[in-house]
């Protein structure tokens, strides 16, 4: 069984998209909503992690790789 993407979608508030397009201007969190919003989201994640929030799950070898390539490494 492969490692599949997950799609989600999600409604934000006039505001929101305004912030999403204000990061988007910069160019330095993606080229579209999309990707500013899973920039965003990866962030979080990584906060989280080193916080203790959440566990580190076990790395997948494919995802990383993925990951990597994703963030410019």
């Amino acid at each position: 069984m492969g490692i599949r993407s997950k799609r989600i979608s999600t409604t934000i508030g006039p505001t929101i998209g305004l912030y999403l397009d204000d990061m988007l201007d910069t160019g330095f969190y993606g080229l579209t909503r999309s990707e500013v919003m899973r920039r965003l989201i990866f962030r979080q994640i990584e906060i989280s992690l080193s916080n203790g929030i959440i566990q580190r799950r076990k790395p997948i070898k494919k995802l990383r790789v993925a990951l990597r390539a994703w963030e410019g490494e």
